[in-house]
């Protein structure tokens, strides 16, 4: 095999994280653009409406093989949306602090690249981790 499971993971993950991220932008430019909602309010809705949405997709196509170490879909999600509720905010916090510096779309990019390793990390050693 070419690529290590953990690293064939990794690779998913960006594939699911870039998708999402350019739904995510989509929604922000909605929300603050076209129906008026302020900056931050609209990366915090878009962040909780990807945060779902990213839930089921890494249940079916990044982290299946690990469901069955933890076969609680309950437990899961329950540790996901904890995890991805701190990350959505220390995204928007530094979201906060560099879209006043930045376009909205390099405030994203950036806030968003910041995130993406600490989800990783939390996914593999957390919510997909072996109970016993």
């Amino acid at each position: 095999m070419l690529l290590n499971p953990r690293t064939l993971r990794f690779a998913k993950f960006l594939a699911v994280g870039g998708f999402l991220f350019l739904f995510g932008y989509a929604q922000i430019v909605l929300y603050n653009e076209r129906w008026g909602l302020p900056l931050i309010p609209s990366q915090i809705v878009s962040g909780l409406a990807c945060m779902h949405m990213s839930f089921f997709i890494s249940e079916l196509g990044i982290w299946n093989a690990q469901r069955q170490d933890n076969p609680s879909i309950r437990n899961r999600y329950t540790k996901f949306v904890s995890a991805k509720i701190i990350g959505v905010g220390l995204n928007s916090i530094i979201f906060a602090f560099i879209s006043t510096h930045f376009s909205t779309f390099v405030s994203v990019s950036i806030a968003t690249a910041l995130i993406l390793f600490y989800n990783f990390y939390v996914a593999e050693k957390y919510v997909y981790a072996k109970t016993n």
